[in-house]
């Protein structure tokens, strides 16, 4: 199954295949644009955020919304969520936001279990890392990657690059989901910038400077190889690394600019989107 959403309030499912991608569905819970959804891990529940700070959980096959959270905050724009994304058992929810904080929720209660406040910026994307989801990571559009402990509920430390390379906003993150490689993030940054990272020792373990031409939008890192990234950026282009041996493998050249970007289970198909609300699968 594949997710998407564009400029508006309805984020739709779609079935794929190797002959086709056929739309099923069409999910309508929230009320203002979509900036984010997500899969939780069994594919049956969709989790979406709004700049207007909803957030809902529907049922992927049928449409029902089952819960309908909102973010506190006095302006629309501190309520904005840029970021939604699920423990690797959907017992939580992670969501970042313009006010700064990450919060952790609680699917069984319906609460807030922990909020973290851990920019004085826009917290603009977050993903769980660990091999039992002990961390939460985020990114900011201060160019950080803050790292907290779930189960303390404190910060446990910044990623953060040399300040000669300048500034940039952590476009997209991604811990690895290959089973051996849960301390392994990825990072995509506004100057085109991908970078990954070892959680265990907190060192940056390779760098690509300036990879694209424009901002890096989205990555994925592989479920089958602990060294393989994927890359799109504003520029076009998609972008394969061997993060071990650092270097580039392939580069595919697209007619639009890349917004997301997703390998598949068996690591050989990957889904791309654009700018122009048109979904690929190669």
């Amino acid at each position: 199954m594949l997710l998407s959403c564009a400029a508006g309030s309805v984020v739709k499912t779609f079935e794929v295949t190797s002959e086709a991608i056929t739309h099923q569905r069409t999910l309508s819970s929230l009320n203002a644009d979509v900036t984010c959804v997500r899969y939780n891990h069994n594919g049956r529940i969709v989790a979406s955020s709004s700049v207007e700070g909803g957030i809902c959980l529907d049922v992927a096959s049928t449409g029902e919304l089952l819960s309908r959270f909102f973010y506190p905050g006095d302006t629309p724009a501190s309520r904005r969520v840029n970021a939604v994304q699920f423990s690797s058992g959907s017992r939580f929810l992670a969501s970042g936001g313009n006010d700064g904080c990450v919060r952790l929720w609680d699917l069984k209660t319906q609460e807030v279990m922990q909020t973290y406040s851990i920019s004085a910026s826009a917290v603009t994307c977050v993903c769980f890392s660990g091999y039992k989801d002990e961390y939460l990571v985020s990114g900011s559009a201060s160019g950080a990657i803050s790292v907290c402990d779930v189960q303390t509920a404190e910060t446990a430390g910044f990623l953060t690059v040399d300040p000669t390379h300048g500034v940039h906003k952590v476009m997209a993150i991604q811990a690895s989901p290959h089973p051996y490689a849960r301390h392994i993030i990825g990072s995509t940054y506004a100057d085109g910038s991908v970078r990954v990272w070892d959680l265990s020792t907190g060192q940056l373990t390779a760098d690509f400077a300036q990879q694209h031409e424009a901002p890096a939008t989205a990555l994925t890192l592989s479920p089958v190889s602990k060294v393989l990234l994927a890359t799109g950026g504003l520029d076009g282009r998609v972008i394969f690394y061997d993060t071990l041996q650092r270097k580039e493998l392939r580069t595919l050249d697209l007619e639009q600019p890349v917004s997301s970007l997703a390998l598949c289970a068996d690591g050989k198909t990957f889904a791309v989107g654009t700018t122009t609300v048109r979904s690929t699968c190669t």
